[in-house]
């Protein structure tokens, strides 16, 4: 599926391509099966991944999520399958079979080279159909790069079915595209920092976990909030073993989780933590133990604190 920024890459994608609206609104990305999404008719589809996430609306296993998001897929429309779970992938086969979508699994003779470079990742596509770099990719993260192979596949897509792209657009794109919130990490006037990620799942979490374990494997002071409604063990677990320390917060809106409450779980893992209520308090308790913290675990708390501080989207 389409989550946050991979929705956000192949968005930017396109329109460094620069293709007309018109030609975005006829690709589709997927949230659920049966959302309104499915008003349009697509000309290409993708589904990146699919991980736990939205259970209550989705379901409690990765087959029932395979499922709904299998919703995307139309009859003769060309479907890029990103890499998943084989219980997932065995599903969204089978749906596409049954609907007469034709599937492109994105490794089929593809390959990745990589290697990172001050935090970010110079990456070589090569696929079927064209050769992208080498070149830096703007959004950091080793889930970037199978992101951007879907991405790349999918604009090949679109290509193929009359919708001009360009390898140098695609390249460009993949050079210059952003997504506030997501491992974005910020330099205020006095030169601190903050790594700000709307990590809001496990598996955001542990992207965000993989991502500091590789630039800062000693830790960073994390500031944490996040709504009651997540998986909240799963994601303090990958989160907070990286925590020096771990200060909790409140995430805006009444769906959010109580501090003491994420202390508790915290706690019941083993990972010490600090509480503070206040957002401005809990990164200033942060920036207290070093000039670089991360704030993560709710897009609500990303939004609240590049408002705090006054930072641009």
């Amino acid at each position: 599926m389409f989550v946050v920024t991979e929705f956000a890459l192949a968005l930017t994608l396109l329109v460094g391509a620069g293709l007309m609206i018109e030609s975005f609104a006829r690709l589709q990305s997927v949230n659920a099966g049966f959302d309104a999404t499915n008003v349009l008719q697509p000309i290409a589809a993708a589904i990146t991944t699919i991980d736990f996430d939205h259970e209550q609306h989705l379901g409690s296993t990765l087959r029932q999520i395979a499922f709904e998001k299998a919703g995307i897929l139309k009859p003769g429309v060309p479907a890029v399958l990103g890499r998943m779970a084989a219980e997932a992938r065995h599903e969204i086969e089978r749906v596409a079979l049954e609907r007469g979508a034709p599937l492109i699994d994105v490794a089929a003779g593809s390959s990745v080279a990589a290697a990172r470079r001050s935090g970010l990742t110079e990456l070589t596509l090569t696929t079927p159909i064209h050769r992208y770099g080498p070149l830096v990719m703007s959004l950091r993260g080793a889930h970037q790069i199978p992101n951007a192979l879907v991405a790349a596949r999918l604009l090949e897509t679109l290509e193929s079915r009359g919708v001009a792209v360009g390898v140098g657009a695609i390249e460009s794109a993949l050079r210059d595209a952003r997504w506030p919130a997501r491992l974005d990490l910020r330099t205020l006037p006095d030169e601190r920092q903050l790594l700000i990620d709307g990590a809001h799942n496990p598996a955001g979490a542990a992207a965000l976990s993989a991502y500091i374990t590789e630039e800062w494997p000693a830790g960073l002071p994390i500031v944490f909030g996040a709504m009651a409604d997540k998986d909240l063990p799963r994601m303090l677990n990958a989160i907070g073993p990286l925590a020096r320390p771990l200060v909790l917060t409140s995430a805006p809106g009444k769906r959010a989780a109580d501090p003491a409450d994420l202390d508790r779980i915290a706690r019941a893992a083993g990972i010490a933590s600090i509480v503070e209520g206040p957002l401005r308090r809990a990164i200033e308790t942060a920036w207290a133990h070093g000039p670089l913290i991360v704030v993560a675990g709710s897009l609500y708390l990303a939004g609240a604190v590049m408002k705090e501080l006054d930072l641009t989207w």
